[in-house]
């Protein structure tokens, strides 16, 4: 299934405009607020990349770290997982564990000669966003409390030494500044792919990567392992490799060849699935809606009308699935299948309609007014005009009272073109239109439509009076998006 939030792109812009001071062979041993990464990168230019675009999908992030190759097998034999991006949350000058490989302890200058710290300068905005890039999260690695980094920091100072393995065979002296691959002898056995385990066929419930075609599905095994993942699928047909983590996979949707995966699928931009119900009925298709996840409808037509309703006739045959690192999961039952979005669009405009309200002589007064419904999915709009006239977002614009009208107005507007561009992307990969939507038409000034990356909402302002009032509003846009990306895997 995409995933519903695609900020990584918002942090790939941010990256390429990021002045950055590299030091090789310096790192901030073992602390790694941020988190450490394993990124499928084949040069050191394409991992500092990759784990630059990590570090700008973190607003707090000062100082990403990545390393080579070579020191892939001490940290499958340390740890069970390799890594080779960490990011930091202090600058440089601030770090609490520095090690060098000029002047580090036993084990710990040699791993400092594998890794390479890279400082953003004051002009690079790291933004808050959920990263959905190749590099894989390691549940590793990361001091959180002073006493923990104090933990750390005694460590180091007797160099790294692990009393009961002894020093680490597997830890290799990297070139500083370069790109070692030769693991230490008899450490690359962890990394050997043959420990996969063939699981039914199917595919993961959760979230998936997908690498492209490959000619077999041994290839598309080597793939995912290649780029660090820990379970596969290979489509017969299309012959696209798809790659999941363990917490990706939850259960497995079985497929049964008996029961084909086929569907008419878009064309030229026209989606049949998201007909009326008279439009189906017309064209001799099955209507279906259900009123779970704030409300879906579904128009299925079979391979003999496809073609002639304007759509193509897809199918999908999945071949056995194989796993690495954990047995294969259960079949998924129908009770498997959950829908859960946290999405908080135009925060700015939220709080300056809820400060408003807050600030009012009579807050109840201010708030009233409002209004929404929810939710005619099956006809949602794909275009800025066809959401203007929108009955759900006329509902939405409501009558507010004169105090703070404006600000509730531009919330409105904002947050229904943030929709708008996350259903269009979700569905079809289109770019964001950024509609200027207005709650007024007939204001010859339209509004101007902010639109910020999303933050929580502030937590003083949850229980207020304001937040009261517009809660039923705004808790329905995640049911929206919900409903609307259930039609979608």
């Amino acid at each position: 299934m995409r995933a519903l939030v695609a900020l990584v792109g918002a942090a790939l812009a941010q990256a390429e405009d990021c002045p950055t001071t590299t030091r090789h062979g310096d790192m901030n041993l073992g602390v790694n607020r941020g988190g450490c990464y394993s990124c499928p990168a084949a040069s050191q230019a394409e991992v500092d990349a990759q784990c630059k675009a990590v570090c700008m999908a973190d607003a707090d992030c000062k100082v990403y770290e990545y390393a080579q190759p070579a020191i892939d097998g001490h940290y499958q034999n340390a740890l069970g997982q390799t890594l080779n991006c960490c990011v930091e949350h202090v600058a440089y000058a601030d770090f609490q564990n520095p090690v060098s490989s000029e002047s580090g302890l036993g084990d710990c200058e040699k791993e400092a000669t594998c890794w390479s710290s890279v400082e953003l300068s004051d002009s690079c905005a790291p933004v808050a966003a959920e990263y959905e890039g190749p590099c894989i999260e390691r549940e590793c690695c990361v001091q959180e409390s002073a006493e923990d980094i104090a933990g750390i920091i005694d460590w180091t100072a007797g160099g790294c030494y692990n009393q009961y393995a002894g020093q680490d065979t597997c830890l290799p002296t990297c070139d500083v500044g370069g790109w070692s691959t030769a693991i230490p002898d008899g450490c690359a056995d962890a990394l050997d792919s043959d420990d996969w385990t063939d699981g039914p066929a199917g595919f993961c419930d959760g979230d998936e990567a997908e690498l492209g075609e490959t000619a077999s599905r041994e290839e598309c095994i080597d793939a995912c392992d290649e780029a660090g993942y820990e379970a596969m699928t290979w489509d017969t047909i299309s012959t696209a490799c798809y790659c999941f983590i363990e917490e990706w996979c939850d259960c497995v949707d079985e497929y049964n060849a008996e029961d084909e995966w086929c569907w008419c699928g878009e064309k030229d931009g026209f989606e049949p699935e998201e007909m009326s119900e008279s439009e189906c009925a017309a064209a001799g298709c099955e209507y279906e809606s259900g009123s779970e996840d704030g409300g879906w409808t579904e128009c299925n037509c079979d391979e003999a009308v496809c073609a002639s309703v304007g759509g193509e006739w897809e199918c999908e045959a999945y071949g056995p699935m194989a796993f690495k690192g954990f047995p294969p999961p259960e079949v998924c039952g129908y009770s498997s299948y959950s829908y859960s979005y946290s999405y908080d669009p135009c925060p700015d405009l939220d709080s300056a309609y809820l400060t408003c309200v807050e600030t009012a002589d009579d807050p109840a007064a201010a708030s009233a007014g409002l209004g929404w419904s929810c939710c005619d999915i099956g006809t949602f709009p794909t275009t800025c005009a066809g959401l203007q006239t929108y009955s759900e977002f006329q509902d939405a614009c409501g009558d507010p009272a004169p105090e703070c009208a404006a600000e509730w107005t531009a919330y409105v507007e904002c947050v229904y073109a943030e929709i708008l561009d996350e259903i269009n992307n979700d569905l079809y990969g289109t770019a964001p239109l950024e509609c200027d939507l207005n709650c007024n038409p007939s204001d010859p000034t339209p509004r101007p439509v902010a639109a910020p990356a999303p933050t929580p909402l502030d937590a003083a302002l949850k229980g207020s009076d304001a937040a009261t009032a517009r809660g039923p509003f705004f808790a329905a846009t995640a049911a929206l998006l919900g409903a609307a990306t259930a039609l979608a895997r």
